[in-house]
């Protein structure tokens, strides 16, 4: 399969300038509508503004970012709107719901709030629960794709109540969405068709869509959906990472195909919101979330066969190289114009209390993700998910969670100047 050589893939990351929940802020116009914080971190010239705040339309909390750059330039943000409850899709007391928003000049002000699918009902009449959004541009048609879950939550799916993955395309950039169309299904039946011909007993019963961003390729989209199994003696609490790719020739019937359906990445329990990356050589690499220390595995023939997932070899100075909690983070290659620069970037909560998601930590690696090193601590305080994306002009941009179960959620965007996230003061 041709690859073009430069790809950008954005994934998680947020900052916290500010208490969640502050009654108001510089910049805010209205409610409805978010201005800038000139606010910077640490002097570095990284520039904040909120996209979803705590209280915004009555929702205390917003969960799960996801951001993507539209064929017309402008830049739409996705989350959860949870309302009174931190709960997942199904354990929701009042369902929950994708929002967005979107903004014209890069990220600075964003517009109203609205909801993706504001008609979608189930066959009772019923709003569908949903959420864990992953967006990206479909470049054969320049459509904007998200995927996203429904209905059942994945940890408390089973076999008779699996969990529902759906797709949803844009041709207006953003502005509104097709509707839903579920995907789980033909998934499932790849899976098992392959297990069955490799003799092995193993059963696809639930999975997870990928939560923040998708890689995006000329020849389309992929992401990591996490798949639990059932046999008589697999542990049905695994989790095994699957690549599905839609791609050109197969949209128009929004066909996806599992490239590794016989031989899944083994998350051991973690994953289930893994990201992908094309690396300057032309390999696949995935990032796979790890309670304890962040693991990568490698793919030489996109994503048919994987190495085994390995936490990165630590940079001398701090050991593991990437601690995390356990939770979804930005994933993102980053090549200039003049091609003088080509280096990856993590985000991700560095504290490893139990139960606590804090100081999302920007890491990044020159030799293509074998050493890692802290760069930016982008978050000195409760924050969680995360999301990545080339900024341009020398920038990346991150959309992040600020925020715990108890005060609630801000979703925040920042702009960081790539030569703020090397230099010598900036790491922590």
């Amino acid at each position: 399969m041709k690859l073009l050589h430069r790809i950008i893939i954005p994934v998680a990351l947020l900052l916290l300038q500010s208490l969640p929940g502050a009654a108001s802020e510089p910049g805010r116009a209205n409610p409805g509508a978010s201005g800038p914080d000139t606010t910077t971190l640490s002097g570095e010239g990284i520039k904040s503004v909120n996209v979803f705040s705590i209280g915004e339309a009555g929702s205390k909390y917003y969960r799960i970012p996801a951001i993507c750059r539209a064929a017309d330039g402008s830049l739409i943000a996705v989350a959860d709107q949870r309302r009174s409850s931190k709960e997942d899709i199904s354990l929701h007391p009042e369902g929950i719901r994708l929002v967005a928003k979107i903004s014209h000049d890069n990220g600075l002000t964003w517009g109203e709030l609205f909801p993706l699918f504001p008609d979608w009902k189930d066959d009772a009449g019923h709003p569908v629960s949903h959420g864990d959004a992953a967006l990206a541009l479909f470049p054969p048609t320049g459509d904007l794709v998200c995927v996203f879950c429904a209905k059942e939550s994945y940890h408390t799916s089973d076999p008779h109540s699996p969990g529902e993955i759906y797709v949803s395309t844009s041709s207006d950039n953003g502005q509104t969405w097709k509707t839903p169309f579920r995907i789980d299904p033909m998934l499932k039946a790849q899976i098992d068709s392959a297990h069955a011909r490799a003799g092995s007993p193993l059963r696809f019963f639930t999975g997870f869509g990928a939560s923040g961003n998708m890689l995006s390729c000329p020849e389309g989209v992929a992401f990591v959906m996490n798949g639990r199994h059932l046999s008589e003696t697999a542990d049905p609490s695994r989790g095994y990472e699957y690549v599905c790719l839609l791609s050109a020739g197969d949209y128009s019937a929004m066909k996806w195909t599992v490239t590794n359906p016989a031989g899944p990445v083994c998350a051991d329990g973690s994953g289930n919101e893994s990201k992908i990356i094309l690396t300057g050589d032309n390999r696949l690499m995935m990032s796979i979330r790890t309670p304890g220390d962040h693991r990568f595995a490698f793919s030489d023939d996109f994503g048919a066969t994987w190495s085994e997932p390995a936490a990165a070899e630590p940079d001398g100075t701090h050991a593991p190289a990437i601690p995390e909690p356990g939770c979804n983070g930005g994933f993102l290659r980053y090549t200039d114009e003049n091609g003088g620069t080509d280096r990856l970037y993590l985000s991700v909560p560095s504290r490893l209390d139990e139960g606590v998601r804090s100081d999302v930590t920007l890491y990044y690696s020159d030799d293509g993700g074998s050493k890692w090193h802290r760069s930016l601590l982008l978050v000195p305080g409760p924050s969680a998910y995360s999301t990545l994306r080339d900024a341009g002009d020398g920038r990346i941009g991150c959309l992040l969670e600020c925020g715990d179960d108890i005060s609630g959620y801000d979703i925040r965007y920042l702009e960081i100047p790539v030569g703020a996230t090397t230099s010598a003061e900036s790491r922590p």
